[in-house]
């Protein structure tokens, strides 16, 4: 029944829609290069001019917060939303089953996420809370010029769970972190009914491998480490505590090494 509702919510999106998708996608496509150990990928990253990509951040969210733009990721404007159709289903059945709607959007900048998917969300709970965990130069951002009524800014998981919330939401940030699995413990430890992740480079071998991400220009320069994470590794964390829902592959793809995938998974 899962899978029905994964895949319905494919399939109504339009097959012009997706090829416009990966079209962009791969404009700006992200290319990788292969290292032993994180450290060794970390080494070899050059970082990425903090000031300039965050002001750069800034005045790209700022204009889809004032309404004067409709999308923005990575810091790119786009003129329509472009959906994780999967993601959105996972949301859409996790609100479903809460009387009040508090979701953890752990990496979500200045509100990608919630501006991709409030206008569903908003439908079925009228005062949603949007917690997005950041970094502490984009949260004292985010509470001065990005909080409002639905959408507010922490430093840790363990501060924007103080009381209970419905939904911790990995959106393609928790691969980029040099000990990922101390912030999905974090997360189990909400003891949320729902944790959802999306966009995270999944592979099948039996340890997690390192990759150095170089960005395309056209977006801003930088490179970083990332981690492309074990299927038996990524899961079992929440084997104890939580059921796999339904899991799915990404529309977009950004590297040939890996498959960016999604998961839900519900408390037992």
């Amino acid at each position: 029944m899962q899978t029905t509702l994964i895949n319905l919510v494919k399939n109504i999106t339009p097959p012009i829609l997706l090829k416009l998708l990966k079209k962009n996608f791969f404009k700006n496509h992200k290319a990788f290069t292969t290292y032993p150990s994180w450290k060794e990928a970390q080494k070899a990253s050059t970082g990425y001019d903090e000031d300039n990509f965050i002001e750069k951040l800034r005045n790209s969210a700022k204009l889809v917060f004032d309404g004067k733009e409709i999308y923005e990721r990575d810091t790119v404007i786009f003129n329509k939303i472009q959906y994780s159709w999967p993601l959105l289903a996972s949301l859409i059945f996790s609100s479903s089953k809460c009387k009040t709607l508090k979701i953890i959007d752990f990496g979500g900048a200045l509100g990608t996420s919630y501006h991709q998917n409030k206008r569903f969300l908003s439908k079925i709970h009228k005062d949603f809370k949007w917690r997005i965990v950041e970094q502490s130069k984009l949260v004292n951002i985010g509470k001065q010029e990005f909080t409002d009524k639905f959408v507010s800014f922490y430093n840790t998981i363990e501060e924007a769970s103080e009381d209970q919330v419905n939904v911790v939401f990995f959106g393609g940030s928790i691969c980029y972190l040099e000990n990922p699995y101390n912030y999905l413990e974090a997360a189990i430890k909400t003891k949320a009914p729902y944790i959802i992740i999306d966009r995270t480079p999944i592979i099948r071998d039996l340890d997690d491998t390192f990759a150095v991400q170089h960005v395309h220009s056209s977006m801003y320069e930088a490179s970083y480490p990332i981690r492309n994470f074990s299927y038996a590794n990524f899961v079992k964390p929440f084997e104890k505590e939580y059921i796999l829902i339904e899991e799915w592959t990404c529309d977009l793809q950004g590297d040939s090494e890996s498959t960016a995938m999604g998961f839900i998974f519900e408390r037992k």
